[in-house]
């Protein structure tokens, strides 16, 4: 799978989880951003006003919960317990290494 087919597959995750008002605000969002693409504007102005309207949007805490939920589905759910281990052991030993830079 491509990682066009990847994307894909995490809107349609998102899309699918989403409430009703969720799903309407990421419609609203993405005909929003669909009709920016259209416009007679630099790729440099488009770029700040695609952040502008994502920021001002309801969709970033929707589908950063719906996308948490799937990595952890992914990457710890679905994992063996030697997975978890060694993804338990590399997440302290990051922990201590920053602790250490910190102090």
């Amino acid at each position: 799978m491509d990682d066009s087919d990847n994307h894909k597959q995490l809107a349609i995750t998102i899309a699918g989880s989403a409430s009703r008002a969720e799903a309407d605000a990421l419609r609203d969002w993405a005909r929003l951003l669909i009709d920016l693409k259209d416009e007679n504007i630099s790729a440099t102005a488009k770029a700040s006003r695609a952040i502008s309207l994502t920021a001002s949007s309801k969709v970033i805490l929707p589908a950063m919960k719906i996308i948490s939920a799937q990595a952890k589905k992914h990457g710890w759910d679905n994992s063996t317990s030697t997975q978890r281990l060694g993804i338990a052991t590399a997440a302290g030993a990051f922990a201590c290494s920053r602790a250490h830079t910190l102090a």
